[in-house]
């Protein structure tokens, strides 16, 4: 076997093996660190609640390092694409949401829900706090997130396995069904859906292959897929089970 292509067959097994890592991470880290910290939100650290706290110094370092990883992996091999500044302005879109959302939700939080200080503020005052927290940094972070997925998924030539793509992008799927509903914005959620979906197709197209071959052989569009059938079900689930998009912690979840 000729020395370049081993080395090229060795560096496609590194890069596969980074991405579902990546993949995994992004995925998995939130999760738990979300679970953890709600179970005793009502912790502060000066303050902040426990949640905040660890969104500030933990979460928000670890979606940017592990974006920004992602973005690296997708784009090493073609470092000359033009996708790959729209790739790095919808990472600090994200950020930028993220940011809004981290400070909007803890002087919320800790204004209704540690202390009650809600007949104290004005209530156009809470209104435009209630803006930032609840709808503009959502809109930001996740459309900037889903449009990743998706350029991700048409951008990317790495090949490999893919159950553990799809068990990840599964995953995804049923957190940020939750997360979107929670946030008051479902729509958001079959929106991202349908393009995550799209993308995957508009992939296999753009390669010209049977999109059920590029499924079985392409780690971000099975991905990509699970993550669209998972956040779609894990909506119309919730919403059958509740009778509607309640958010969970009105329901005391």
């Amino acid at each position: 076997m000729p020395l370049i292509f081993r080395t090229n067959v060795t560096n496609a097994k590194a890069s596969s093996r980074q991405l579902d890592i990546l993949l995994w991470l992004l995925v998995s880290v939130p999760v738990v660190v979300t679970l953890v910290t709600e179970a005793n939100k009502r912790i502060l650290i000066w303050n902040l609640r426990v949640v905040d706290f660890l969104d500030l110094v933990l979460l928000a370092p670890f979606f940017l390092v592990t974006l920004l990883s992602l973005h690296r992996v997708v784009f090493r091999e073609y470092p000359d694409r033009p996708t790959q500044w729209l790739s790095i302005g919808l990472i600090g879109v994200f950020m930028y949401g993220y940011a809004m959302h981290l400070t909007g939700n803890a002087i919320n939080t800790y204004s209704t829900e540690i202390h009650d200080y809600l007949t104290q503020i004005p209530s156009d005052t809470h209104e435009l706090i209630y803006f930032f927290d609840e709808y503009l940094s959502h809109w930001l972070l996740y459309s900037a997130l889903f449009l990743l997925f998706g350029l991700w998924t048409v951008e990317c030539d790495i090949y490999g396995r893919t159950w553990s793509a799809a068990a990840s992008g599964a995953v995804l799927g049923v957190s940020y069904a939750i997360a979107i509903i929670e946030s008051s914005q479902p729509w958001m959620g079959f929106t991202a859906a349908g393009w995550l979906l799209g993308c995957s197709i508009w992939g296999a197209h753009h390669v010209k292959v049977i999109w059920r071959k590029r499924w079985r052989t392409h780690p971000l569009t099975a991905f990509s897929t699970m993550a669209a059938i998972l956040l779609s079900l894990g909506e119309m689930t919730y919403a059958f089970i509740v009778s509607g998009f309640i958010e969970p912690s009105r329901l005391g979840m």
